[in-house]
């Protein structure tokens, strides 16, 4: 099963999102083959990133994987440096013009994804964007945002 994240880079990060995002990821966890892949950008993917990051001391085989959208070389060492992820994968769009290659590898994770899990609380920007492209696959999704209201 792969796991993915939407959200915006610009959030308050509370205590009680934090607990939505753990219970969320531990009730989605399988026993086995559990990969969360992680864009590694703005507030929601880094503190999802680091909740995945906690959860592996009680399921050591689930992984945490980030999805460049460039081979930008300081950008890789510092998520390799971080001991966050697992491993690093290209979403195949490097070739992609530089304004819209994290517009093609949000499209790749969310293709690749068998659950999102979201926090879009406005209707605008990439994650918003990014959103409204997960439903249009009909993918399978929770939006925390909408419990938080």
């Amino acid at each position: 099963m792969i796991i993915t994240f939407i959200g915006h880079a610009n959030l308050c990060i509370t205590h009680q999102l934090k607990e939505q995002i753990r219970h969320t990821l531990e009730t989605k966890i399988c026993p086995h083959n559990t990969t969360f892949y992680c864009g590694g950008y703005g507030a929601f993917d880094n503190i999802c990133a680091h909740i995945v990051n906690e959860l592996k001391a009680a399921h050591p085989h689930i992984r945490a994987v980030f999805i460049s959208p460039y081979r930008n070389q300081a950008r890789l060492q510092t998520a390799k440096e971080s001991g966050l992820y697992d491993d690093i994968l290209f979403a195949g769009v490097e070739k992609a013009p530089y304004h819209i290659a994290i517009i093609k590898r949000n499209e790749y994770m969310i293709d690749k994804a068998d659950f999102i899990v979201a926090y879009v609380d406005h209707a605008w920007g990439g994650a918003y964007r990014t959103f409204l492209y997960a439903q249009k696959r009909k993918k399978y999704m929770i939006n925390l945002a909408e419990k938080q209201s």
